[in-house]
């Protein structure tokens, strides 16, 4: 590598740099509002918060074989609140989240969910 290839490396990492310090200061003044996926009454006396990824085999096997117990039992008869937060191990499942914040309304972004733990890996 020669000298000018070297100053021209140099000068894309201060610019990024810098843009990357702007991002930041500016989102510290403004912070970006995410909502929380919920499901469940607001005046549940309990309120879980699931931190998990699309990706996840440990994640999906609860999803497949708790997850639904605990909806019918507890969700769904207002004794618990669920809020599903993301968790991002990989690209694909950072992907898979994007994607699952897409749909418009609650009921798409569930379905959404629950059909990509169905075709996540258990082993």
């Amino acid at each position: 590598m020669n000298r000018r290839k070297f100053t021209g490396l140099l000068s894309i990492g201060a610019l990024s740099a810098s843009a990357t310090r702007s991002f930041a200061d500016n989102t510290a003044k403004n912070p970006i509002n995410i909502p929380d996926m919920e499901m469940g009454s607001n005046d549940a006396p309990v309120t879980i918060i699931e931190y998990a990824s699309f990706t996840c085999p440990h994640c999906a096997s609860f999803h497949k074989n708790v997850f639904p117990s605990l909806r019918k039992n507890y969700i769904d008869t207002g004794k618990v609140k669920f809020i599903y937060r993301e968790v991002y191990f990989d690209g694909p499942g950072l992907w898979a989240a994007l994607l699952a914040r897409c749909g418009d309304t609650k009921k798409i972004l569930w379905h959404f969910r629950s059909s990509l733990f169905k075709a996540t890996r258990m082993d």
